[in-house]
Protein backbone atom coordinates (compact mmCIF):
# COMPACT_ATOMS: atom_id res chain seq x y z
CA UNK A 1 0.00 0.00 0.00
CA UNK A 2 3.01 2.69 0.61
CA UNK A 3 4.86 1.86 -2.15
CA UNK A 4 1.63 2.53 -4.40
CA UNK A 5 0.18 5.67 -2.54
CA UNK A 6 3.82 7.39 -1.92
CA UNK A 7 2.78 9.56 0.65
CA UNK A 8 4.05 10.64 4.03
CA UNK A 9 0.54 11.13 5.42
CA UNK A 10 -1.79 8.34 5.87
CA UNK A 11 -5.18 9.99 5.70
CA UNK A 12 -7.95 7.34 6.48
CA UNK A 13 -11.76 8.39 6.07
CA UNK A 14 -14.09 6.56 8.52
CA UNK A 15 -17.55 8.30 7.94
CA UNK A 16 -19.71 8.90 10.86
CA UNK A 17 -23.53 9.17 10.57
CA UNK A 18 -25.56 8.60 13.29
CA UNK A 19 -22.87 6.34 15.31
CA UNK A 20 -19.46 7.83 16.22
CA UNK A 21 -16.63 6.88 13.83
CA UNK A 22 -14.74 4.78 16.98
CA UNK A 23 -17.49 2.75 16.89
CA UNK A 24 -17.36 1.99 13.32
CA UNK A 25 -15.70 -1.61 11.83
CA UNK A 26 -13.23 0.84 10.02
CA UNK A 27 -11.80 2.05 13.25
CA UNK A 28 -11.30 -0.97 14.54
CA UNK A 29 -9.12 -2.31 11.15
CA UNK A 30 -7.19 1.18 11.66
CA UNK A 31 -6.35 0.29 15.32
CA UNK A 32 -5.19 -3.64 14.43
CA UNK A 33 -2.95 -1.97 11.79
CA UNK A 34 -1.56 1.34 13.10
CA UNK A 35 0.36 -0.52 14.81
CA UNK A 36 2.58 -1.58 11.82
CA UNK A 37 2.87 1.85 10.34
CA UNK A 38 6.60 3.50 11.10
CA UNK A 39 5.56 6.63 13.22
CA UNK A 40 8.98 8.38 12.44
CA UNK A 41 7.78 8.01 8.82
CA UNK A 42 4.68 8.26 8.08
CA UNK A 43 1.85 10.72 9.82
CA UNK A 44 -1.88 9.27 10.30
CA UNK A 45 -4.68 11.39 9.80
CA UNK A 46 -8.35 10.41 10.77
CA UNK A 47 -11.07 11.72 8.98
CA UNK A 48 -14.71 11.49 9.79
CA UNK A 49 -16.63 14.60 8.05
CA UNK A 50 -15.87 14.16 3.57
CA UNK A 51 -15.37 17.98 4.28
CA UNK A 52 -12.60 17.74 5.65
CA UNK A 53 -10.59 15.92 3.62
CA UNK A 54 -7.92 16.79 2.05
CA UNK A 55 -7.69 15.51 -1.93
CA UNK A 56 -4.37 16.55 -2.43
CA UNK A 57 -3.20 13.27 -0.48
CA UNK A 58 -4.75 9.69 -1.33
CA UNK A 59 -7.84 8.93 0.56
CA UNK A 60 -7.67 5.38 2.37
CA UNK A 61 -11.25 3.64 3.69
CA UNK A 62 -10.42 0.58 5.63
CA UNK A 63 -13.10 -1.86 6.96
CA UNK A 64 -13.22 -5.33 7.68
CA UNK A 65 -15.30 -6.64 4.38
CA UNK A 66 -17.61 -5.35 1.98
CA UNK A 67 -20.23 -7.96 -0.08
CA UNK A 68 -22.48 -6.82 -2.62
CA UNK A 69 -20.23 -2.95 -2.43
CA UNK A 70 -23.32 -1.38 -1.61
CA UNK A 71 -22.70 0.84 1.31
CA UNK A 72 -19.21 1.08 0.18
CA UNK A 73 -20.26 2.68 -2.77
CA UNK A 74 -22.26 5.29 -1.35
CA UNK A 75 -18.53 6.34 0.42
CA UNK A 76 -17.61 7.18 -2.92
CA UNK A 77 -20.49 8.65 -4.20
CA UNK A 78 -19.51 11.16 -1.63
CA UNK A 79 -16.39 12.26 -3.69
CA UNK A 80 -18.93 13.08 -6.55
CA UNK A 81 -16.76 15.57 -9.55
CA UNK A 82 -13.46 15.55 -6.94
CA UNK A 83 -10.17 15.16 -7.94
CA UNK A 84 -8.53 12.34 -5.77
CA UNK A 85 -7.15 9.18 -5.30
CA UNK A 86 -9.06 6.35 -3.41
CA UNK A 87 -7.19 3.17 -1.72
CA UNK A 88 -10.04 0.36 -0.50
CA UNK A 89 -8.43 -0.96 2.41
CA UNK A 90 -10.56 -3.88 2.73
CA UNK A 91 -9.09 -7.81 3.20
CA UNK A 92 -12.54 -9.49 1.98
CA UNK A 93 -14.05 -8.56 -0.71
CA UNK A 94 -16.36 -10.01 -3.23
CA UNK A 95 -15.77 -9.73 -7.25
CA UNK A 96 -19.00 -7.91 -7.15
CA UNK A 97 -18.20 -5.33 -4.70
CA UNK A 98 -15.44 -4.48 -7.08
CA UNK A 99 -17.36 -3.82 -9.83
CA UNK A 100 -19.80 -1.97 -7.83
CA UNK A 101 -17.36 0.59 -6.62
CA UNK A 102 -15.20 0.59 -9.79
CA UNK A 103 -18.46 1.80 -11.82
CA UNK A 104 -19.51 4.13 -9.08
CA UNK A 105 -15.99 5.71 -8.83
CA UNK A 106 -16.35 6.44 -12.59
CA UNK A 107 -20.17 7.12 -12.45
CA UNK A 108 -19.15 9.95 -10.28
CA UNK A 109 -17.10 11.62 -11.96
CA UNK A 110 -14.12 10.84 -9.80
CA UNK A 111 -10.91 12.45 -11.16
CA UNK A 112 -8.09 10.32 -9.69
CA UNK A 113 -6.76 6.46 -9.31
CA UNK A 114 -8.57 4.02 -7.47
CA UNK A 115 -6.70 1.61 -5.76
CA UNK A 116 -7.74 -2.31 -4.33
CA UNK A 117 -5.03 -4.75 -2.37
CA UNK A 118 -3.02 -6.64 -4.74
CA UNK A 119 -2.11 -9.70 -2.52
CA UNK A 120 -3.26 -8.54 0.64
CA UNK A 121 -7.25 -9.63 -0.13
CA UNK A 122 -9.16 -12.53 0.05
CA UNK A 123 -12.01 -13.09 -3.05
CA UNK A 124 -14.99 -13.90 -1.46
CA UNK A 125 -17.55 -16.12 -3.45
CA UNK A 126 -21.43 -16.11 -3.24
CA UNK A 127 -22.26 -20.02 -2.29
CA UNK A 128 -23.61 -20.79 -5.52
CA UNK A 129 -20.24 -20.90 -6.89
CA UNK A 130 -19.25 -23.09 -4.13
CA UNK A 131 -21.48 -25.60 -4.02
CA UNK A 132 -23.43 -27.55 -6.93
CA UNK A 133 -26.65 -26.11 -7.25
CA UNK A 134 -29.39 -29.40 -6.50
CA UNK A 135 -27.02 -29.74 -3.29
CA UNK A 136 -27.75 -25.98 -2.76
CA UNK A 137 -31.18 -26.02 -3.40
CA UNK A 138 -31.76 -29.20 -1.29
CA UNK A 139 -30.32 -27.48 2.36
CA UNK A 140 -32.02 -23.93 1.63
CA UNK A 141 -35.37 -25.64 0.99
CA UNK A 142 -35.39 -25.57 4.79
CA UNK A 143 -34.85 -22.10 5.07
CA UNK A 144 -36.55 -20.33 2.08
CA UNK A 145 -39.64 -21.23 -0.12
CA UNK A 146 -37.77 -23.43 -2.39
CA UNK A 147 -34.13 -22.93 -1.93
CA UNK A 148 -33.51 -21.17 -5.23
CA UNK A 149 -31.90 -17.76 -6.06
CA UNK A 150 -29.44 -18.44 -2.82
CA UNK A 151 -26.55 -15.95 -3.70
CA UNK A 152 -25.44 -14.54 0.05
CA UNK A 153 -21.48 -15.46 1.14
CA UNK A 154 -21.30 -18.34 3.48
CA UNK A 155 -18.24 -16.49 5.41
CA UNK A 156 -18.23 -15.33 9.02
CA UNK A 157 -15.76 -14.05 11.26
CA UNK A 158 -14.64 -14.33 15.51
CA UNK A 159 -15.76 -10.63 15.38
CA UNK A 160 -19.25 -11.05 13.27
CA UNK A 161 -21.49 -12.73 11.32
CA UNK A 162 -23.08 -10.63 8.64
CA UNK A 163 -26.77 -9.94 8.07
CA UNK A 164 -29.15 -12.14 6.06
CA UNK A 165 -28.73 -9.63 3.15
CA UNK A 166 -24.92 -10.91 2.74
CA UNK A 167 -24.48 -14.17 4.72
CA UNK A 168 -26.22 -17.08 6.38
CA UNK A 169 -26.91 -15.70 10.26
CA UNK A 170 -29.85 -18.56 10.54
CA UNK A 171 -27.14 -21.08 10.32
CA UNK A 172 -24.23 -19.38 11.71
CA UNK A 173 -25.52 -17.33 14.80
CA UNK A 174 -28.57 -19.12 15.03
CA UNK A 175 -27.75 -22.51 14.83
CA UNK A 176 -31.09 -23.23 13.11
CA UNK A 177 -30.46 -27.17 11.88
CA UNK A 178 -32.32 -28.29 8.35
CA UNK A 179 -34.73 -30.83 9.49
CA UNK A 180 -38.30 -31.33 8.94
CA UNK A 181 -39.49 -29.42 12.29
CA UNK A 182 -37.34 -26.29 11.65
CA UNK A 183 -38.70 -26.31 7.77
CA UNK A 184 -42.59 -26.59 9.04
CA UNK A 185 -41.87 -23.73 10.87
CA UNK A 186 -40.34 -21.60 8.90
CA UNK A 187 -42.40 -22.29 5.97
CA UNK A 188 -45.84 -21.85 8.18
CA UNK A 189 -44.34 -18.19 8.59
CA UNK A 190 -43.41 -17.19 5.91
CA UNK A 191 -46.78 -18.94 4.28
CA UNK A 192 -48.71 -16.60 6.68
CA UNK A 193 -46.23 -13.50 6.57
CA UNK A 194 -45.63 -14.26 10.20
CA UNK A 195 -42.40 -12.84 12.00
CA UNK A 196 -39.97 -15.91 12.77
CA UNK A 197 -38.88 -14.19 16.08
CA UNK A 198 -42.81 -15.43 17.17
CA UNK A 199 -41.83 -19.11 16.51
CA UNK A 200 -37.97 -18.44 17.49
CA UNK A 201 -38.26 -20.33 20.87
CA UNK A 202 -39.84 -23.06 18.96
CA UNK A 203 -36.80 -24.10 16.60
CA UNK A 204 -34.76 -27.15 17.26
CA UNK A 205 -30.68 -25.16 17.31
CA UNK A 206 -27.36 -25.94 18.16
CA UNK A 207 -24.51 -24.06 18.82
CA UNK A 208 -21.92 -23.57 15.64
CA UNK A 209 -19.79 -20.62 16.76
CA UNK A 210 -17.89 -21.07 19.94
CA UNK A 211 -18.94 -17.74 21.10
CA UNK A 212 -22.10 -17.40 20.44
CA UNK A 213 -24.68 -18.84 23.14
CA UNK A 214 -28.13 -20.16 21.77
CA UNK A 215 -30.06 -18.39 24.60
CA UNK A 216 -29.33 -15.03 22.51
CA UNK A 217 -32.27 -12.89 21.29
CA UNK A 218 -33.38 -13.58 17.31
CA UNK A 219 -32.46 -10.52 15.13
CA UNK A 220 -32.09 -11.31 11.72
CA UNK A 221 -31.14 -7.72 10.24
CA UNK A 222 -28.76 -7.44 13.26
CA UNK A 223 -27.24 -11.03 13.64
CA UNK A 224 -26.77 -10.29 18.30
CA UNK A 225 -23.59 -12.66 18.16
CA UNK A 226 -21.00 -13.00 17.98
CA UNK A 227 -20.54 -9.52 19.58
CA UNK A 228 -18.95 -7.22 17.73
CA UNK A 229 -15.69 -5.63 19.63
CA UNK A 230 -15.72 -1.97 18.27
CA UNK A 231 -19.82 -1.52 19.17
CA UNK A 232 -19.96 1.28 21.71
CA UNK A 233 -21.86 -1.93 23.84
CA UNK A 234 -19.52 -4.58 23.51
CA UNK A 235 -18.05 -4.35 26.90
CA UNK A 236 -21.61 -4.01 28.58
CA UNK A 237 -22.63 -7.33 26.67
CA UNK A 238 -19.46 -9.16 26.97
CA UNK A 239 -19.46 -8.93 30.57
CA UNK A 240 -22.98 -9.92 30.85
CA UNK A 241 -22.27 -12.67 29.14
CA UNK A 242 -19.01 -13.80 30.86
CA UNK A 243 -21.10 -13.65 34.01
CA UNK A 244 -23.37 -16.60 32.86
CA UNK A 245 -20.52 -18.86 32.25
CA UNK A 246 -20.12 -21.41 34.97
CA UNK A 247 -16.23 -22.23 35.48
Amino acid sequence: MLSVLKTQTLQFYIASDDVNYKFKSGFWILKHIEKYIDKSKYKVKIVDDISKIDTNIPIIIPDDATYSGTQLNTFIESFENMTCDIYILIPFVSNTAIDVVKEGFNKNNINGNLYFPNKAKYIMKPIYELMDEKKLEELFSYYTNNGKNIREYPIYFDHKVADNYSSFPLIYTYGIIPNTHNKNIIHFCKKNRISLKDSFHKLERVSILKNCPTDIEYNIQKPACPLQPYKENFKKYSKKTTSKKTY
